[in-house]
């Protein structure tokens, strides 16, 4: 109902209020009215005054109408061609009462009061205007008991514009709605319910809030502990078609839909998307359209535990708790999740608490392009990590466990660790803390392709190692261990140093008065090999005193021109040396050598004097 049409009723009441004089005078005398209804004929339904006099002269009891017939009770007929009202019905006086009840009895069809307006002019069918300060509605309607019927039933039919009903309120700064609409009681029921039957376009329900004032197109707000929705939405039949559908536009702030939920302890969600049956669609779509800023979908909590968004994917069927899709070229992530603020919790937070195996907490591709499966920046002064990974529990399984399948193409890592920037830090760092038998960093390589199980590489002209490796605590164990087996050729630890620049191929480095070794090599069983292998112009340059466990003393008795030495790591084409380290009297002659059992020593006589000797036992290349 438009401004112009609202103050048509209240100029046809005035009107009414104006012409009252013109169509009926207060009655005055109750039996002259009487007299006046009886001569216009005991079948005449209608009664037509057409005089100005005033026909009573006291105030009336209940004046009764009553027709057996067809023929309505009272009929009311104004044809004047001015303004004027068919029947104006007033209600003076303190006390309570309506102007107009119309009551309709019986178990007969029947309405209590139908309004038409017919004809082409502009006009109502019904038009209730309620004026004053006081408490009141313009419109009461009650449909009692509990049969079926509606409180109020509005039809529109024509193909032309209009609406089945259109409320206006007007006030600039007072509370009040175009239409209110109370169910009280426990029955089921709506406070409204809107229909749209047939297959034209149009909504069951379309709220509209235009001009610059606060408010909302469509305001739901569900009251008290019981069960039930502040909006509830169906949508069936196969037919395309929105559930809900929220459009926002215009330059202002504001949502296309906003959610809220109060309550400190009860259950429930800000906002609930449930997808049931087999058909494809989800349980809520987010999308976001054109060049400006601005999220397919935002969560936002604040406040006490709980989670800004949490999803649940239930079922047997294959199906992800969230997919995340970025098409289109423009920039932007799949999936963007950032931790703002002073308190504690994750950017995101993903687990896979599955019995079933060979599943993920975070399983990520990159196919295609340039780019990476996953990129962790840690910004900021703080303490913090670009990305933390753990793996707790007995089961067997990494931390991290990265796999490159490229069969072509450019070279790739696995893992690629890029540390940049002017202050400290490593670009890779394994910690294996606790008492549990474990590693710092393990670099496997394993099938027949050439590599390496781990490389350190650094080019700087700045001082630093490719690979520093630091054993601190009580605990046994090493800084590195380097295994190599299988059959292939390859060393279990390869050390180049290229260029000219000065430095160390490999640098093994002890400090402190504990026992240890700067660097520890170990070769094993019989086959060939050796546990360090030196190749150069000089193949080993040792600076200090060096041991070798092939080095021992032995000693000849007095009288004696030999003696044997027990060593099994005498062979075939070993090398002994033997210093004497008194005067025997008499000179060495020759070693006789007994391969995997020791050697004998000759002397050229027998000693004048017992004598002790050291000997050094090498084996040619």
């Amino acid at each position: 109902m438009s401004r112009a049409s609202t103050r048509q009723i209240q100029d046809e009441a005035a009107a009414s209020d104006a012409n009252a004089s013109d169509v009926m005078a207060r009655p005055r005398d109750r039996r002259a009215f009487l007299a006046a209804v009886a001569g216009a004929g005991a079948g005449a339904a209608a009664v037509a005054l057409s005089g100005p006099a005033n026909v009573l002269a006291a105030p009336p009891n209940t004046a009764t109408f009553s027709s057996n017939t067809q023929a309505p009770a009272v009929k009311a007929t104004n044809s004047s061609g001015s303004a004027g009202t068919a029947v104006l019905a007033e209600r003076s006086g303190g006390q309570d009462g309506a102007a107009v009840r119309a009551i309709r009895s019986n178990g007969a069809n029947g309405t209590g009061v139908i309004a038409e307006r017919t004809g082409t002019g502009n006009g109502n069918g019904l038009g209730a205007f309620r004026s004053g300060g006081g408490d009141g509605n313009a419109i009461v309607a009650f449909r009692e008991p509990g049969g079926t019927g509606h409180s109020i039933f509005a039809h529109r039919d024509g193909d032309e514009d209009g609406h089945a009903i259109m409320a206006e309120r007007h006030a600039d700064n007072v509370y009040g709605d175009a239409i209110r609409a109370e169910r009280f009681d426990a029955g089921g029921g709506h406070g409204v319910i809107g229909i749209r039957s047939g297959s034209g376009s149009g909504d069951g329900v379309l709220g509209v809030r235009i001009e610059d004032g606060v408010g909302n197109g469509v305001d739901a707000f569900r009251g008290g502990s019981g069960d039930g929705n502040a909006v509830a939405a169906f949508r069936e039949a196969g037919g395309p078609g929105n559930a809900i559908y929220a459009n926002r536009s215009g330059d202002g702030d504001g949502h296309a839909i906003h959610t809220e939920r109060y309550g400190d302890v009860g259950y429930g969600d800000g906002l609930s998307g449930a997808r049931h049956d087999g058909g494809p669609g989800q349980g809520v779509n987010g999308e976001r359209h054109g060049s400006g800023a601005g999220s397919a979908v935002r969560a936002y909590h604040d406040g006490g535990a709980g989670d800004a968004i949490e999803v649940q994917r239930a079922g047997d069927a294959d199906g992800q708790g969230l997919a995340a899709h970025r098409v289109g070229a423009g920039y932007g992530h799949a999936l963007w999740a950032r931790r703002n603020e002073e308190g504690g919790g994750a950017g995101a937070w993903i687990e896979n608490v599955s019995a079933m195996d060979d599943q993920h907490a975070l399983h990520v591709i990159r196919d295609g392009a340039s780019g990476n499966a996953i990129v962790a920046l840690r910004q900021g002064e703080a303490f913090g990590h670009g990305l933390t990974v753990r793996r707790e529990g007995t089961g067997h399984g990494s931390a991290i466990e990265a796999f490159n399948e490229s069969e072509s193409g450019e070279y790739a890592d696995s893992i690629l660790s890029v540390r940049s920037g002017g202050s400290p830090g490593s670009a890779l760092r394994g910690l294996r803390e606790g008492s549990g038998e474990g590693n710092g960093l393990v670099g496997t390589r394993t099938g027949d392709g050439g590599g390496t199980g781990l490389r350190g590489e650094n080019d700087s002209p700045a001082p630093g190692h490719a690979i520093e490796a630091s054993r601190t605590g009580d605990g046994e164990g090493d800084s590195i261990i380097s295994n190599r087996t299988g059959p292939g050729h390859g060393a279990a630890v390869a050390a180049y140093k290229h260029d000219d620049g000065t430095g160390f191929a490999l640098f093994g480095h002890h400090d402190g008065s504990a026992e240890g070794d700067a660097l520890f090599a170990r070769r094993t069983d019989a086959g060939p090999g050796a546990a360090v292998h030196a190749v150069g112009n000089i193949g080993l340059l040792v600076e200090g005193r060096s041991r070798f466990s092939s080095v021992g003393s032995g000693s000849i008795a007095s009288e004696a021109s030999s003696v044997t030495v027990p060593n099994g790591v005498v062979g075939d084409s070993s090398h002994i040396s033997v210093t004497l380290l008194g005067d025997a009297g008499v000179a060495l002659a020759w070693v006789d050598r007994d391969p995997l059992t020791g050697f004998t020593v000759h002397l050229t006589g027998p000693a004048t004097s017992a004598v002790e000797f050291t000997y050094f036992v090498v084996d040619p290349a």
